[in-house]
């Protein structure tokens, strides 16, 4: 009788502990890496991003653009996994834009790909008036 006891509470107690959900990853630069691009208008780019939430970033990215350094507050929100290696994120220039992408529509401006050990290439694209510069960088991964 008591081992029928038992075995009943372990299943009950098994039964109310959940196994935990798995987190999605999504793909982000390291920060304060400098990331040399080779195609496009952007000669290097260092990101300084904050985790707000697990599909929201914000913080600075100094840029060299044709030798000349710059740089821009900046958003990365509403995180779509592409493909299993492949981020795209919604990118925003702060504080009044422009706003790039809708990501789930594949109408991304700001993508991150792990292309193998460690390393991600970035990629965005021109968007809206501003003429935001264009640009193919190659870093490691952040956390």
């Amino acid at each position: 009788m008591k081992r029928i006891a038992r075995a009943a509470l372990a299943v009950a107690l098994l039964a109310g502990v959940a196994a935990p959900a798995e987190a999605t990853q999504f793909w982000v630069p390291k920060n304060n890496v400098s990331f040399p691009c080779i195609y496009g208008e952007i000669d290097s780019v260092t990101f300084h991003l904050d985790k707000v939430a697990d599909n929201f970033r914000r913080g600075t990215v100094d840029l060299v653009v044709g030798g000349s350094p710059d740089n821009a507050k900046v958003s990365l929100a509403k995180a779509y996994n592409v493909t299993t290696s492949s981020t795209a994120w919604e990118f925003t220039i702060n504080p009044y834009g422009p706003q790039c992408g809708n990501p789930e529509a594949g109408n991304y401006q700001f993508r991150v790909t792990h292309i193998g050990g460690g390393t991600v290439r970035v990629d965005w694209s021109q968007c809206g008036d501003e003429g935001i510069a264009w640009g193919q960088c190659f870093g490691p991964a952040g956390p």
